[in-house]
């Protein structure tokens, strides 16, 4: 009996630990936001960098900018990008590589790079549906997963508008007179000029965004929040201009300076831009990363090699959810 009695009080005790150790791994949590299509967010950025490959040379830029998702009906932006500095876009390709006997540089004498843009994208067609599974507490001790929560996933099209100003320096050759005698032409001038352009673009987009949001009892609370955007836009300039130059002409022995109005016989009368935009907006982490890419055809010469351009910028964003 003894016997009996003991075998049933390890047994018991056995089952009991078992029980605990379970019970030990389980997590219980609240869903505070599982609605992305009813989120209104806010949020500043910065770009510490940003490099652009575009006519030949390599251009490095900072940038700042904001951003309005009001729920799924529109989203409104701004977006600045400056060079660091003229001496940058020289390393590749300067003036003096072209041609040599006729060399042309902007009379004010600044190649920064500046652009920036107001844009303005309306959201149609969204509809909800339910994502992967998101791990958001692991146990990276033992590799186990203490809770995944199906996030729900909002998809709409985007279609977009927006105003900018382009201002970068363009290597090639180029023809022009003199300012204060427009009879004489100049041909084969090789260097930089500014163009300086402003324009309009109107496009379409694949807009995604997932805003989950949990309270758990012994964690704390674990917020994930991200947003992409597929874009492509054709831009079509509304005004735009080369600046003067002044040029150093020694193909008669002693150099000759003067100031010449650059032409160009045909200039672009559209551009063509495609790219994603990758953002993460936590409010949990109010620090959050975001990148961008882009390649296209910029308005300009009408020359496509000369107008093609490669875009890429890593983003940090603060962000505010106006609506809890």
């Amino acid at each position: 009996m003894k016997m009996i009695i003991t075998i049933l009080f390890v047994l018991a005790t056995t089952y009991c630990s078992h029980s605990f150790a379970q019970s030990s791994d389980t997590v219980h949590y609240t869903v505070l936001r599982n609605k992305p299509n009813d989120l209104n967010n806010l949020y500043l950025y910065a770009m510490p960098l940003n490099i652009d490959i575009l006519n030949s040379y390599m251009n490095i830029s900072y940038g700042f900018g904001t951003e309005y998702n009001y729920r799924d009906k529109f989203i409104l932006g701004f977006d600045f990008r400056r060079s660091y500095t003229e001496k940058v876009n020289d390393l590749i390709m300067g003036p003096d590589e072209l041609i040599p006997q006729k060399i042309g540089s902007p009379k004010e004498g600044k190649k920064n790079f500046t652009t920036f843009e107001f844009t303005a994208q309306f959201l149609l067609g969204g509809r909800l549906r339910v994502h992967n599974e998101k791990t958001l507490i692991q146990d990276d001790l033992y590799g186990g997963t203490y809770i995944k929560v199906k996030a729900m996933h909002f998809i709409a099209l985007a279609l977009r508008a927006s105003y900018g100003y382009h201002h970068y320096p363009l290597y090639s050759s180029f023809s022009g007179y003199k300012i204060n005698d427009p009879s004489t032409i100049i041909e084969g001038i090789g260097g930089v000029t500014m163009h300086n352009m402003q324009f309009a673009s109107f496009g379409l987009g694949i807009f995604q965004k997932q805003d989950l949001k949990i309270k758990t009892d012994d964690f704390g609370t674990k917020d994930y929040s991200m947003t992409t955007l597929y874009y492509l836009d054709v831009l079509l300039p509304i005004s735009q201009n080369l600046t003067n130059m002044e040029v150093e002409d020694c193909t008669s022995g002693a150099p000759i300076y003067y100031e010449v109005n650059v032409e160009y016989p045909t200039m672009s009368s559209y551009g063509l831009r495609v790219g994603v935009r990758y953002q993460i907006v936590s409010r949990a982490q109010k620090i959050n990363p975001g990148t961008k890419f882009e390649i296209g055809f910029l308005p300009g010469l009408n020359k496509l090699p000369t107008n093609f351009y490669i875009s890429l910028g890593l983003e940090i964003n603060i962000s505010y959810n106006t609506r809890k």
